[in-house]
């Protein structure tokens, strides 16, 4: 009985551990496109034009790109983990900053780009995380939930903002306030998951 119950109980405690890291994705998905619906107050109060706002989402790109261009192999040197936490506070750290960026176009990009750099080191070594955790229980749906978790992050953000950029206080306050605390909740549910060696795990397909 013991035998049969060891692999059993440590699959059940990988499918956990993969629960835990999955959160982290759509977390930090929710906070990508906080701003979208809130450019119209931006362009109002910092008299933005058309170009400006393109720019927003091309800042954004940059960063993302960039990521995806050094994260993976950060994350096979230092491990999943250790690159998707940081990645992670990064990210709630740039949401904070929105508020500071309310007064400040160019703090705006800065931030932007900061916001770019951190979803796509989360996104792409996160996935790569919940992949091979949720392997280790025999799961081969890693990279669907993975994409699943960011596709309903990426609407989940611009739903909030954009009713509290309608009817709500503090358009350029709160929500990025809350998702700041979306993402300590995630990060608290996901910081006592141990990461894999520096192995490279099974590629996955980053959601736009």
């Amino acid at each position: 009985a013991g035998g049969a119950g060891g692999p059993a109980r440590l699959r059940r405690l990988a499918g956990g551990a993969a629960r835990r890291v999955a959160v982290l994705l759509p977390a930090v998905a929710t906070g990508t496109n906080v701003p979208t619906p809130l450019l119209l107050v931006y362009r109002e109060r910092l008299s933005m034009t058309d170009a400006s706002l393109t720019a927003i989402f091309g800042i954004y790109a940059l960063g993302l790109m960039l990521a995806l261009a050094v994260a993976g192999r950060a994350a096979d040197q230092f491990g999943r983990r250790r690159v998707v936490l940081p990645g992670a506070v990064c990210a709630a750290f740039a949401s904070l900053l929105f508020i500071l960026a309310a007064d400040s176009e160019p703090l705006l990009y800065l931030v932007r780009f900061l916001q770019g750099a951190a979803s796509g080191t989360v996104f792409s070594v996160g996935s790569a995380w919940l992949v091979e955790t949720a392997s280790r229980r025999g799961n081969d749906a890693g990279p669907r939930t993975a994409a699943v978790a960011m596709t309903g992050g990426f609407a989940i953000g611009p739903t909030y903002a954009g009713l509290i950029g309608q009817w709500g206080p503090w358009p350029l306050v709160l929500p990025y306030l809350l998702h700041v605390v979306i993402l300590l909740v995630a990060l608290r549910a996901s910081r006592s998951v141990s990461s894999a060696s520096s192995r490279r795990a099974p590629s996955t397909r980053i959601a736009s």
